[in-house]
């Protein structure tokens, strides 16, 4: 029987290390379960809500009665940046992502906004008026290391991150007109994109590319920089997202008579209208699987979120309230790291038990004849 549980005791040892090492070598992690953060006027003020992304669980993570807005996830899910008037001038704030530990984060007299976390969290990118007339900053997650990366007299502002963190794009009229620029994460390398003497705004970044809205043409219509123009329409179009796998851009236009949102494919093909509706529809952001899409719509008589499928199936209202619901933004994909602590250690556990057991049995067994 003693080597019976030996064996039993060594299996089971091993096959609890094993797990671990399978388990890791497979980085298997448990994901957190999405929110979905907005604006709205429920509460007679503007503030900012959560919610899941079926419409359950709503909460008022700002409760303040002055202007909170502008929601801004930190890549983590973990903080929320968002623009307030709480302390007189518009300043930038973060707080978690379920409305505590609320930190000022400017504290300045100048109006702060247009805010964006860098890929690794560790700093935001901002634009003020502080200086006199409008540059991009930025600082330390904390607040801290406040840095004027422009430093023009134009009028410069629009900040976006690179996937990558190296990049900053912004837009100015610093030529004479408002163009697209970028910039090392420094301030450094400052390089005019698109050169061209009409508009260009809307910036967003596709890859190492962009994409931007212009009115070259005559209209407003959406362009790659390395692919011109993509929508070719003689309506307007604007705020073009790129799905998360980099296949799709989520737009608005009215070429239909309306305000409507529509997806294509990256090289212009396959031009869709995903909501179809005679009323007002806008500002949609992707869900972070790219599966989904929220929305802003006027549909049922005032500003309502909704949710659909990429492909513009399962329609469904998330707030269903009276007031002015807006800016939805979706939390970032967040995983929980698995945790094989508790496991390595049974493991490690029970091996020593197998090689151990069965000389305390033998020295048990001595012990016994012995005393008799």
């Amino acid at each position: 029987m003693t080597d019976i549980l030996r064996v039993c005791l060594l299996l089971y040892g091993l096959l609890c290390l094993l797990t671990v090492g399978v388990v890791s070598a497979a980085r298997i992690r448990q994901p957190q379960p999405a929110w979905i953060a907005f604006e709205t006027e429920r509460d007679g003020n503007h503030e900012l809500y959560r919610m899941r992304p079926d419409g359950s669980k709503l909460e008022n993570i700002t409760n303040h009665p002055n202007f909170d807005g502008s929601v801004r996830w930190s890549p983590d899910g973990a903080w929320i940046a968002f623009q307030t008037d709480r302390d007189g001038g518009r300043e930038i704030y973060k707080m978690r992502a379920d409305g505590s530990n609320v930190q000022n984060l400017t504290r300045h007299r100048g109006d702060d906004g247009a805010f964006q976390w860098s890929p690794d969290g560790k700093w935001l990118v901002f634009q003020s008026n502080r200086g006199g007339n409008w540059d991009v900053y930025r600082m330390r997650s904390d607040g801290s290391a406040v840095q004027n990366l422009t430093e023009n007299p134009a009028v410069d502002h629009s900040p976006r991150w690179s996937p990558d963190g190296q990049w900053i794009l912004f837009e100015s009229n610093r030529d004479g007109n408002l163009e697209i620029y970028r910039m090392r994460a420094d301030g450094s390398a400052v390089q005019n994109l698109t050169q061209y003497p009409a508009l260009e705004t809307g910036s967003h970044w596709a890859g190492d590319s962009i994409l931007f809205i212009s009115n070259r043409e005559g209209n407003w219509d959406i362009f790659h920089l390395d692919h011109g123009n993509l929508s070719l329409n003689p309506g307007d179009d604007g705020d073009p997202q790129l799905s998360p796998d980099g296949e799709w851009i989520l737009f608005n236009s009215n070429r239909a008579g309306n305000r409507e949102i529509y997806r294509m494919r990256v090289d212009g093909s396959e031009v869709q209208n995903l909501t179809r509706s005679p009323t007002w529809d806008a500002g949609p952001d992707w869900s972070p699987d790219g599966r989904w899409i929220v929305f802003v719509t006027d549909r049922d008589g005032d500003h309502e979120i909704y949710r659909a499928r990429a492909d513009g199936s399962e329609v469904q209202n998330l707030t269903r309230n009276a007031t002015w619901d807006t800016g939805p933004r979706w939390s970032p994909p967040v995983d929980l790291p698995w945790r094989g602590e508790a496991v390595w250690l049974s493991g490690l556990f029970f091996l020593i038990q197998g090689f151990v057991f069965p000389s305390n049995a033998a020295t048990a067994k001595t012990g016994s004849s012995t005393s008799r």
